[in-house]
Parts: C-alpha cells; sequence; structure tokens
C-alpha cells in the first residue's frame, strides 16, 4: 500500500487548544502537525530507550472535508510499521527544478535560400504523436539574417504563422543570441525539467551546430509534484476520482500546497498483522511523508526515525521466519537515517 502524509512546518504534537501530551489527546492535532504513536499507548519522546518497542504509527492531523459536520475525528494515520520489518528509511532533500537549455548556431548565412528547423519534443518517444514545431523561412536578398532570427523567435514562442491545422503546443520557449550575424544564435529553454528535444535543421541551417549549455535536473519535492502524488495515493483511502459528485463520496481536502516545497521521507516496511496462531507478513507498505524544507520538523523526524528504526535489528528479534528467499538478507541492517540536527 502506497501512502503520504503531507505535513506543515509545525512541531511534534503540535494541537488546539493545546498540544498533544497524550494519544487520548490525538484530536487536538492541528492540520499538518504530526504525533508517532508507539504500540498504540505512548507518544514518541526524544531521547528514550525504545528497544522493546514493537509498532509506530505516524498520525498526522488533515483539513476538514467540506461535507464534513459535528466533532469528527479529523486525523490521518498511517499503516502500523513493524519496526523490525523496517527495510529502510530514506530522507531527501528538496531539489530546484533546472530545465534544459540549447543552443543552435551560428548559422551559415546566404543572400537568398531557405533556413527551416523541425524541434521536436523527445521526452515520449514511445507516443504515437510526438509535440512537434515545424519552421520554414525564406530569406530574400533584401532581408536581414536578423530579422529571420526575430521570425522565428516569434512563430516559437507565440505560435505566429503556424497553420491553424497544425496544434499550437510549444514546449520551449526562444531567445535571439548574439549581435551580428556572424555569432547569431537561437537559444531554446524548455518549459519544465521534464521535457527534452531534438532538433533537425535544413536550408542555410543545415550543419549549424546544436549544442547543450544547460543540462537538466528533476525536481524532488516540488509542491506540484507532492499533490499529485497525494492525489493518487487518495485512490487507497476511497477517492474513485468520480466525474459527478465525488466530493459527496469523497471530501477529504488535499494538504498539499502547489507553492510551498518540500523535503521527502520514504519508509519501506513489510507489512504483518497478528492472527490467533501466529504472526503473518502482508504485502510490502511505502509511506512517504512530506516535510516543507527549512522546517524544524525534519530535524525532529531525522532524529525520531533514527531512535526509533535504527536499533530495530540489534535489540529485537524477529518473530516471523523468513524465506528461503530472504535468509541471505536478514543480517543486513536497512538504510536509516542518521541523527542530524534540522537543517
Amino acid at each position: 500500500m502506497n501512502q503520504i502524509l503531507v505535513l506543515k512546518n509545525l512541531a511534534l504534537n503540535e494541537g488546539t487548544p493545546s498540544n498533544v501530551a497524550a494519544v487520548k489527546d490525538i484530536v487536538n492535532l492541528k492540520p499538518g502537525a504530526v504525533s508517532l504513536v508507539v504500540d498504540g499507548k505512548a507518544l514518541y519522546e526524544a531521547g528514550k530507550v525504545w528497544a522493546e518497542t514493537e509498532r509506530i504509527q505516524l498520525v498526522a492531523g488533515i483539513t476538514k472535508g467540506v461535507n464534513t459536520v459535528g466533532n469528527e475525528i479529523y486525523v490521518q494515520s498511517s499503516v502500523p510499521i513493524a519496526r523490525r520489518q523496517v527495510l529502510s528509511v530514506n530522507y531527501e532533500k528538496y531539489v530546484a527544478p533546472v530545465t534544459k537549455v540549447v543552443e543552435i548556431g551560428p548559422f551559415n548565412w546566404k543572400d537568398e535560400g531557405d533556413a527551416g528547423m523541425l524541434i521536436m519534443d523527445s521526452s515520449y518517444v514511445r507516443t504515437i504523436q510526438t509535440n512537434e514545431i515545424r519552421i520554414s523561412e525564406y530569406k530574400l536578398a533584401n532581408m536581414t539574417p536578423e530579422s529571420i532570427i526575430n521570425k522565428i523567435v516569434d512563430r516559437i514562442n507565440n505560435g505566429t504563422g503556424i497553420p491553424n491545422l497544425q496544434t499550437f503546443n510549444a514546449f520551449c520557449t526562444a531567445a535571439k543570441k548574439g549581435t551580428t550575424p556572424a555569432d547569431f544564435k537561437i537559444e531554446l529553454t524548455m518549459k519544465t525539467e521534464h521535457v527534452d528535444l531534438s532538433v533537425s535543421l535544413n536550408g542555410m541551417f543545415a550543419y549549424a551546430p546544436v549544442t547543450v549549455t544547460r543540462e537538466p535536473v528533476i525536481s524532488l519535492g516540488k509542491g506540484e509534484d507532492v499533490l499529485r502524488t497525494e492525489k493518487e495515493f487518495n485512490g487507497n483511502l476511497g477517492d474513485g476520482g468520480y466525474w459527478g459528485y465525488n466530493e459527496g463520496y469523497f471530501s477529504k481536502p488535499l494538504e498539499a500546497d502547489i507553492a510551498t516545497n518540500y523535503d521527502i521521507f520514504q519508509i519501506k516496511f513489510q507489512g504483518e498483522h497478528d492472527t490467533p496462531q501466529n504472526r503473518v507478513r502482508t504485502a510490502v507498505n511505502h509511506l512517504t511523508v512530506a516535510v516543507p524544507t527549512g522546517s524544524t520538523l525534519v530535524g525532529t523526524l531525522k532524529t525520531a526515525f533514527d531512535e526509533l528504526f535504527a536499533t530495530a535489528y540489534d535489540s529485537v528479534k524477529g518473530s516471523v521466519v523468513p524465506s528461503k528467499d530472504e535468509e541471505k538478507e536478514t543480517d543486513k541492517t536497512p538504510k536509516v537515517i542518521p541523527s542530524a540536527p534540522a537543517p
């Protein structure tokens, strides 16, 4: 099961009208605040010894839905995490996106002739139809190279002169570089970091160099990406995404803020539950915790996860016998987050 908890820049156990001091007070959590519940009966406290702990559960306050009334409890809980079944705990700091930049030119100008280019969005090579921009300008003897460059830049940026039958969906922006015909270039900047392109040139533009001047960097923790993940994972909570009256079936508001950047924790763990006879393993679960970058809560959770999970394999003997395929892995300590102060 995939779950996500989207938090805010609040302290651990921060609540209203008072902070959460015990599990019974969990309903006081502010939207975006979080508590760590240990074995269903105690709250995590930094510095305590948690060697005998079996399960940890993250509980986050959430925003009330538009159709909710009365005194319902507004919290969202993670699947209980068995300490000894944690496979990995990873932390990634927010990474800002960087878009790709390509320069075309300089060009071999002539008095007259065609200057053409085909720019294709090659991000999704297996799709049947690919976004593309086809441009062809004929230079007459009385036209300057600068006027041709300006027309091409205008077409790319505004769709000027592109036939109505062609759907214009520019995936890059263009700018003129250089001050003389000998050093004129066209600079293409992708609109998002996910866009890649290929360029074909003809006419007097043929054989002009195409140079990547800035490589892309894929973002991590961008608000819109966290929001997209939250929407996707809400399906596990019952959001069917119905065309009509969806809010009548699922009224939990989205917590992610598109204007906020997030640091990301990911906890991967083997699910388990108890039966009258024994303890049984279930599916592998993935819990994502998104925390606003720069929040003091980041350091708090680093310390908490280190204290709760790092010693599990030293002091707690697994109660589930590993399968033959897993026997070779039982002596490996999972990747955990080292203790660190808040950035």
